[in-house]
């Protein structure tokens, strides 16, 4: 491991990871935002569609 002694290589690092600490906190808010419209909606993901039917073997009718 080395550890870095210059100083404007250094303050360039904390500039880099506070830039990249940003954008993460950015893209978590994005996702949040995301799942908070996908948990609004309805999650099924097939549209209400009267023509889907699927026979159901006779067996089920005991049930």
């Amino acid at each position: 491991m080395v550890i870095e002694t210059d100083v404007s290589c250094k303050f360039q690092y904390e500039q880099q990871l506070q830039a990249e600490e940003r954008t993460l906190k950015e893209l978590g808010d994005k996702l949040n935002a995301i799942e908070q419209q996908l948990q609004a909606t309805d999650n099924s993901g097939v549209e209400a569609d009267t023509s889907i039917y699927i026979e159901r073997p006779p067996i089920e009718d005991k049930w």
